[in-house]
This record gives C-alpha cells, structure tokens and sequence, in this order.
C-alpha cells in the first residue's frame, strides 16, 4: 500500500503516528487522527440473500428507474392523456406517504429490488458517540449517492418485531445508531423511493437548516446529526469521468467546514468507492456544466447505464467511515486552513482504502472547484454504450 501524504507530514501531523485524537494548541493545527489500517477495520455483514428470479430483476429494474426518476416520462403522458385521474393518484399517493404502513412497505420493495454487492466497512477505531452531533460528509456525489442509496435500503429497514423501528429514519446502524439527518437538495424529499425510505430525516440543504437541527436537537436525550455531500451536483457531473482519477469538487467549498467549526461539532468523512464508475457521463463541457449546477443548484448531467437504462454497469461498490475530522478543535478564524487540513486527510483516507475496490484500486483523487478545472484529460472507462 502508497505511504500516506499525512504520515509523510511528521512535523505537522504527528499523529499520524498515534491512534489518539489530540486538541490542536494555541497557534497550530490541530492534529488529526490515525488512519485504521485495512485489516483492521470493521466490515459489517450483509443481511439479504438475493434471490434471482424473473420477480426480483424485474424489482432491481424499477428500483433503479424509480430512484433516478425513470418515471417521469410516463407519468408526463398520463398527465397529458388522463389527467384528472393521474391527479386524484398523486393525491392518494401524497396522503399514503403520510403513513408509516406504506413507506414501511416501499422500503421492503427497495430492499427486494437491491443488489447484495454493495459493501459497508468502519474504519474508525471506537464507535461513535451518540451522545455527541457530528457533520457527516458524503463522497463522492456519483448519480444520486446510489451506494448509499443502496445500503439503506437493503440493510437500514424497518423492523417487523418492533413498531417503534422505522429503519433508516429511527437511527442508522451503519453509523453506531447515530440519527441522521440527509441535508440534500430540495427536491430529494419528494423523490418516489427516496422520500418513503428516509421519511422526516431528508430536507434541503441551506445553512439555515442545517444550524436549526443542530441547535434544535443539542440538548435533547437524543441528538442529532447531519449527513451533507460538499461535492453536490458539480461533483455528479463527473460521473464516468476516468480510470485513473476520481474527482472530489470542494476546491473553495468552506460552508461545510464553517458550519462545523461555528456549532463545535466535527466532521465524519464517508467515502464510496466505485460509485463515480457505476454509471457512463458525458464528456461534453464537464467543468463548464459543472459550474453552471453549482450555480443553479440543477443536475446537469447527462448519464447512462446498461443498456441505455439507469441499471449501473457495476454495484461492486464499498462505502467506508472513518475516524472524525477535528473541526470542532479550529478556531472561526481558521476555516481556509480547516479545509485544506481536511482535504489532506479525505485524500489520505482514499490512498489507505482505495484499493477495498477493484474499480477505485489504481486511481488518483484530485480536488477542483469551479475556477480550477482537472489538469488531466480523462482516460475512460466506457469508449462506447
């Protein structure tokens, strides 16, 4: 495995050497924890056996249009055609969602439609603190964060034994129990699939929104945290980028670690690999679109699966959790110095996990922004669908 640029860094990242998550001092960084090593971590176990049969794939099918909005084209023409009664079924739809029996059930139709191949690993050295709010930070964006997609649904459901357990939105396991909060775009919340499965814990993404449930669960039994993605849909337009490098888009992105600095909490990296290679993107204009999206706050990427369809090429994806980011140690005055300290940790948590899979092995991270476009020219995975 490639020695870590933080452990190559002595002078300033001394503990790099140590497991142990020390306070910065007065006028220097503060120091950031040890990476596990692979064969230490924690690879939670999966909990479906997926059958094969005509029912199932054809479960995989629309789990995956849906979750893409595959459907909208079809639900346009039945708007055109019948459109009192496709009205009167979104209402009915609308009311349905307001119960715990119906979202209960979507998500057990997610589950049977989810692939078994993505996989979870915990490397952070103790479990997380419940007791404490953190800002989890999602990477990369890929399409719609499918592993994550995915993990939730097949893993993070509601349990039959048990009413008081509604899967993902009661706590997430994968995380220790920690209640987590999706900050994401507006419209996630109204997503078919997405909306059932995440229930009150998905909203939109403002700052405002997310201080409010910081400050609002702090000091209650239960805290609670939020989940954001810093590369957002600038970061999903470089889906199918290249073989050689994957691209983190939070070059001059400081709100995450301002936000995180300001309420006192620190920031749990998450990372998927393999879910920037699921799915063909086009080439055409990437950076140029890639600013716009950041801009509009539109996903204008144009993407493609097998055959044309929004099924993935690949699921062979790991998503893995690492020890958390001492945001909570910089002072308000220190949050460009904050973000290039974490910038060198997220690429030093890639370099010690990249090769958990196959897709992320041989591959470089490099950090844009919307005024610092790659200085590389993409070498693809798919030369033609």
């Amino acid at each position: 495995m490639a020695s870590s640029p933080i452990a190559e860094d002595t002078d300033r990242f001394p503990s790099m050497q140590s497991p142990s998550l020390l306070q910065g001092r007065l006028g220097t960084s503060p120091v950031l924890p040890a990476i596990l090593p692979p064969e230490k971590a924690h690879e939670l176990p999966i909990t479906m056996v997926q059958s094969r049969g005509i029912s199932r794939q054809l479960a995989h099918y629309l789990v995956h249009s849906m979750r893409c909005l595959g459907h909208l084209p079809a639900l346009a023409l039945a708007l055109r055609l019948r459109t009192r009664r496709t009205l009167a079924a979104l209402m009915l739809y609308a009311l349905l969602r307001q119960t715990d029996r119906w979202n209960a059930a979507v998500h057990n139709f997610i589950r049977f439609g989810s692939s078994n191949r993505p996989r979870f690993i915990q490397a952070q050295r103790k479990p997380y603190d419940c007791s404490k709010q953190f800002l989890i930070s999602q990477h990369p964006h890929g399409v719609l964060l499918c592993p994550l997609f995915t993990w939730l649904g097949r893993e993070e459901v509601p349990s039959a034994s048990n009413p008081a357990d509604k899967g993902f939105s009661t706590g997430m396991k994968a995380m220790n129990g920690l209640v987590v909060n999706l900050c994401f775009a507006p419209a996630v919340q109204f997503y078919t699939l997405h909306g059932e499965m995440y229930r009150d814990k998905v909203t939109d993404v403002s700052a405002s929104t997310i201080r409010g449930i910081l400050r609002r669960t702090r000091d209650r039994a239960v805290k609670e945290s939020v989940c954001v993605c810093p590369g957002g849909f600038s970061e999903a337009v470089y889906s199918g980028y290249s073989d050689k490098h994957e691209v983190s888009f939070i070059k001059g992105r400081y709100g995450f670690i301002k936000i995180a600095i300001e309420e006192g909490i620190d920031i749990i990296p998450a990372y998927s690999f393999g879910a920037q290679d699921m799915y063909w993107g086009a080439d055409w204009k990437r950076h140029e679109r890639a600013r716009l999206a950041q801009q509009t706050g539109l996903p204008l990427l144009a993407w493609s699966g097998k055959y044309g369809t929004n099924v993935p090429f690949n699921e062979d994806t790991v998503t893995v959790t690492f020890d958390p980011f001492p945001t909570s140690a910089y002072r308000p005055d220190q949050v460009e110095q904050a973000h290039a300290d974490y910038c060198r940790y997220l690429k030093a948590c890639f370099d010690a996990y990249k090769g958990c899979c196959e897709s992320t092995r041989n591959k470089e991270l490099l950090f844009i922004g919307k005024d610092s476009p790659p200085q590389v020219s993409p070498a693809k995975l798919y030369s033609a669908l």
